[in-house]
């Protein structure tokens, strides 16, 4: 088949025949066709029948090595192909960037990244490159081949696992993560959905981690930032607080998402959910884990795990195991306990035994549940100062607040709300963004960071779909960011958390 002179050759991404000066397509900028053959493979796709679309790839040899055989899968930057590298007949994986993106930078800094990542890799645990480079206007990379499925597969199809096969699967993640951790790369995004699950020869599971298109390398000999500071890169459900802050990392952050990655293989659910992705940011930066033994399960979590998990998840990186060493030996030894043996992971055996346990030992009467203790609610008697332009319309904050049980002074504006704090300590403030966020935000910041509000509780109810504005509130050391949709039933309780960490620090505060 040869395609009509009349016409320039369809375009190999879009199928668009309209060119611009430069030959490129002037519909998505892919250079055109390089060769006959390729604008004959080209053709041919775009005259198919939808239905009998054939790649205008398959069949080809890419970089005179790898021959293309089928499709695996597709994504915004590119597409992964199965393909034999001649010569040494061996199936590899051949990932291909989209013509038009190749003079991205970042897209491909991302490219380059993965491959020289991988590449320093020596572990039977990670992914091998083979090759990488250009090819025809393309960047590509060829990886080993890995049939099998990804842990996220796994957990959505076999969920429950139990503790046997969780510490199996997730001591292999482990184990790749201390080599590539003591190799200079911190991976950045992983996820279930980057862990490749398959049997090896001797009948048991093996893994192997894939997708460093995130990773980077750092120590002495860095290389150069390859992300704007205050840029959030990774997937939200498995951030640590500091990605998300966009801070410089260090190894914790990618324990974090190992931490994440056990509770969702215990629980079948990550930690911090929601319907947009503020919420979850919001989860990983100021909210508590809920404890995996109050998560619906099939099967009882097994309380070392849950500690480790939980203490994995930490705020802070500094209260989390020192690294991944430790939690992989942690985990590793949660199995050598009976699941009915309290955990022992940084505690004392005093604080490792449960509450009921140690009012049973001292004669005491057993206290109130934890669920219980968590939906109470005080009132406060030290006000709190909502900044809000309509302080007592129907559904303002004010009025939220008054009928959960705290005592409000409402504040027009940002300078009446300064006036009350001059005057006297409220218990917290919040301020209202809804109307003019990007205003108010502005005129709160030099307040939030060496003003009248430094270092005080200052709640933020704001925009969801706003993650610019979101990410510039939580840098400036809010106490909390509520979205707008879920503020009626998430203010109120965040509140009264405030709160109860107030009354920890100072039991003899006037709310006490």
């Amino acid at each position: 088949m040869t395609t009509n002179d009349s016409l320039p050759p369809p375009c190999t991404v879009c199928g668009s025949v309209a060119r611009k000066s430069d030959a490129t397509c002037a519909s998505c900028g892919a250079e055109a066709p390089s060769d006959a053959a390729a604008a004959d493979r080209a053709a041919a796709h775009w005259a198919a029948e939808p239905n009998e679309i054939p790649d205008p790839l398959l069949g080809a040899v890419v970089a005179g090595k790898f021959e293309v055989q089928r499709l695996l899968g597709e994504g915004g930057a590119g597409r992964v192909y199965l393909a034999e590298q001649l010569g040494l007949n061996r199936p590899v994986a051949l990932k291909l960037m989209h013509r038009h993106l190749a003079s991205e930078q970042d897209q491909k800094a991302r490219f380059h990244r993965e491959a020289r990542a991988a590449s320093r890799l020596r572990h039977r645990g990670a992914v091998t490159v083979y090759d990488f480079g250009v090819w025809e206007g393309q960047l590509f990379i060829a990886l080993e081949f890995l049939p099998g499925r990804t842990l996220a597969e796994v957990l959505d199809s076999e969920y429950p696992l139990g503790d046997h096969r969780v510490v199996h699967l997730l001591s292999q993640v482990a184990d790749v993560l201390e080599h590539a951790h003591d190799s200079g790369v911190l991976h950045r995004d992983l996820k279930p959905e980057n862990v490749m699950v398959s049997l090896a020869p001797d009948g048991k599971e093996g893994i192997k981690v894939v997708d460093f298109g995130l990773a980077i390398l750092y120590g002495p000999q860095t290389e150069a930032k390859l992300t704007q500071e205050g840029v959030i890169t990774g997937t939200p459900a498995y951030m640590s607080p500091e990605q998300i802050r966009g801070e410089e990392l260090d190894p914790q952050s990618d324990l974090y998402s190992l931490g994440i990655m056990l509770y969702e293989m215990l629980c079948g659910e990550v930690p911090f959910g929601g319907q947009n992705v503020t919420d979850i940011l919001i989860g990983h930066m100021f909210h508590a884990p809920p404890a995996p033994s109050t998560v619906e399960t099939e099967l009882p979590i097994h309380p070392h795990l849950e500690t480790l998990a939980l203490r994995t998840l930490s705020k802070s990186r500094f209260e989390r195991p020192k690294t991944v060493a430790e939690f992989h030996r942690d985990l590793l030894a949660g199995l050598q306990l009976p699941a009915s043996e309290p955990p022992s992971i940084g505690q004392s055996p005093d604080t490792a035994q449960d509450r009921d346990g140690r009012a049973d030992a001292a004669g005491l009467r057993r206290p109130p549940s934890a669920t219980r203790l968590e939906r109470l609610t005080r009132p406060s008697y030290r006000p709190l100062v909502v900044v809000e332009p309509d302080g007592r319309a129907r559904d303002s904050l004010s009025t939220l607040l008054q009928a959960n049980g705290h005592v409000v002074e409402t504040a027009a504006g940002l300078e009446d709300a300064l006036q009350k704090l001059s005057s006297q300590i409220p218990a917290a403030t919040v301020v209202d963004l809804r109307a003019d966020p990007s205003a108010h935000l502005s005129a709160l910041a030099g307040q939030l960071t060496e003003g009248l509000l430094a270092g005080r509780p200052v709640i933020i109810v704001g925009p969801e779909d706003d993650m610019e504005l979101m990410t510039w509130a939580l840098n400036l050391g809010l106490s909390n960011y509520v979205p707008q949709s879920t503020v009626g039933e998430k203010l109120p309780k965040i509140v009264a958390r405030v709160l109860r960490r107030l009354r920890r620090k100072s039991p003899n505060s006037p709310d006490s």
